[in-house]
């Protein structure tokens, strides 16, 4: 599947980049969920970077998941936008 060598890609620039910000003595312990590109075989991490994941669908612990829901719930679903900006003014 193309997009997610691509997205695995990205991630994998994003942990090289933050893998350069954090100081000598540090460790950073990145959370998170269990997006294909997170837990990708594929995916190289730097030894100065650890990746924990969430477990599945607790939207307690990933506050986005609350903001989806809220927005599904009131606004979004089970209706028809005739186009991008519509659905983003819906939002």
């Amino acid at each position: 599947m193309i997009a997610s060598c691509v997205e695995t890609e990205m991630m994998g620039l994003f942990l090289w980049w933050l893998s350069k910000e954090i100081r000598k003595d540090e460790h950073v312990l990145l959370l998170l969920d269990g997006a294909g590109w997170h837990v990708s075989k594929k995916q190289r991490v730097p030894a100065n970077i650890t990746l924990g994941f969430l477990p599945p669908y607790k939207p307690g612990l990933n506050p986005v998941e609350l903001v989806w829901r809220y927005l599904s719930e009131l606004s979004l679903s089970n209706r028809t936008f005739a186009d991008q900006a519509e659905l983003t003014a819906r939002a």
